[in-house]
């Protein structure tokens, strides 16, 4: 006779475990400051369209939508940016948007003037 005490069919750990590893492949972008506007990408190959989990340090999520092809480790806009404001991030000046930029857009040298190590400001 089969009983309570008997451990749980061997399927039943596997489809938890496919759950937990989708769940750690979710794309994700980290804002690692407060005043950041621009957020980091920690997955490979984020194509145009894609929805990642835009993460913070007090924990709080939501979805962005990525305008752009980002590779891994480069910047998107956690919010509107007008061209000549500043971009933030980890809490710091980096450069001014040459354009305007949409949120989700992939911030890169095509849109942001670095303004850090130029010594004529």
């Amino acid at each position: 006779m089969l009983g309570s005490s008997l451990p749980a069919p061997a399927f039943s750990k596997r489809k938890r475990l496919k759950k937990e590893v989708k769940r750690d492949m979710a794309k994700i972008a980290l804002i690692v400051d407060e005043k950041d506007n621009v957020a980091t990408l920690f997955v490979n190959d984020v194509k145009d369209g894609d929805v990642v989990e835009l993460r913070d340090k007090k924990g709080s999520c939501r979805d962005i939508k990525v305008i752009g092809n980002v590779p891994y480790g480069h910047k998107i806009a956690v919010q509107p940016i007008a061209k000549g404001e500043h971009i933030v991030k980890y809490g710091e000046v980096i450069g001014a948007a040459t354009r305007d930029i949409a949120e989700g857009e992939y911030v890169h040298v095509h849109n942001l003037e670095a303004l850090r190590g130029r010594g004529d400001l």
